[in-house]
């Protein structure tokens, strides 16, 4: 018997006496093949135990049944709800899953990109790290283009691709609205990155504060690159540079845990100091009782697949218009902020 690390077609037509052709229409499932040669191939290929080449296959059919799925940080919670309902959905449909982590380094997801197609994925889900079409180099422009993309989360601006994202801009817009019909004056941002969303929920609060004639400084304001550069110490100190603030919007989940050590050490834990709302739930959430305005993950991920999945069998070869679908965020109260009313 062949090495099974090594078991091809020819070890299955030497084993059913059939020819390559025939095994080869078995495996990849297409012509006429009688009944009798069709189960003679198929116990031979659990007596080899042979694992079909799905780049091999792929190159035959022109598809694979594979997609990939970029993200921009597997610490966070919200990639982690992402990426099991966009493998689940996919599954559904018959198709695996390549998922590959870019840390929210561009040059690391022109990498992703680059290994993804050179593995014929058929299409692609990317939550991207890029601000702007101009932001990639000429030079790296095609890995946008000439395979099926759908931007989930964040949109790159001016990029013409199907996108599936929260309403980013009115959930911050709404707290902070509410924030203030409930006497806050001084409202704290804690965040990092560049990312649209962050944009928009940033663009939120200023909208708000300025319609409601609340006063903005930049020292309201604590945000950095990268998580990295959000210490607890940092946020201690921005906590001590403005003691007028009572309210503080967390725009990144993964930072909440910093403030609440930076609360603890300063003695503001379990007192009403603070009225506190976070971007996101987990389990810390539910733990501290933290209000949370909830983006529709799961439903972001089903729709991102199930849309690059309608690109990938679109029947016509002209370019459809792209979608853009926005969900709506939900607000959660948890007590975290006791003089806060509910968000609709």
């Amino acid at each position: 018997m062949a090495d099974k690390k090594n078991i091809t077609i020819i070890d299955i037509a030497k084993l059913t006496g059939l020819s390559k052709a025939t095994v080869g229409r078995v495996i990849g499932n297409y012509g006429n093949v009688s009944p009798e040669s069709k189960e003679k191939v198929e116990k031979a290929i659990k007596e080899l135990n042979y694992i079909p080449n799905a780049v091999a296959q792929g190159l035959r059919s022109n598809g694979t049944k594979i997609i990939g799925v970029i993200v921009g940080s597997i610490k966070n919670n919200f990639c982690n709800r992402f990426l099991y309902a966009v493998e689940k959905a996919a599954i559904e449909k018959g198709y695996d899953v390549l998922f590959c982590n870019t840390g929210e380094q561009i040059e690391r997801e022109f990498q992703c990109l680059k290994n993804l197609k050179a593995r014929r994925v058929d299409g692609i889900i990317l939550i991207s790290s890029v601000l702007k079409a101009q932001d990639i180099p000429k030079e790296n422009m095609d890995l946008y283009k000439d395979i099926p993309i759908v931007l989930a989360d964040r949109n790159i601006e001016d990029m013409d691709l199907d996108l599936i994202t929260s309403s980013n801009c009115q959930g911050a817009y709404n707290i902070i609205k509410s924030f203030i019909q409930n006497g806050h004056q001084h409202i704290g941002i804690i965040s990092y990155g560049e990312v649209s969303t962050l944009k928009e929920r940033l663009r939120g609060y200023r909208q708000a504060c300025d319609n409601y004639k609340i006063q903005t400084k930049d020292s309201y304001i604590l945000t950095g690159k990268t998580i990295d550069d959000i210490s607890t110490e940092r946020i201690k100190e921005f906590l001590k540079q403005n003691p007028q603030l009572t309210a503080i919007m967390v725009l990144n989940n993964s930072l909440l845990a910093k403030l609440l050590v930076a609360l603890k050490d300063i003695g503001c834990i379990d007192n009403d100091r603070y009225s506190i709302v976070s971007w996101d739930d987990d389990e810390l959430n539910e733990l501290y009782a933290i209000s949370t305005v909830e983006q529709q993950v799961e439903e972001i991920g089903l729709l991102s697949t199930k849309r690059l999945i309608e690109i990938i069998n679109r029947k016509s070869k002209e370019s459809d218009a792209t979608v853009t679908l926005t969900l709506k965020t939900i607000y959660k109260e948890r007590g975290s902020n006791h003089c806060i009313t509910a968000v609709k």
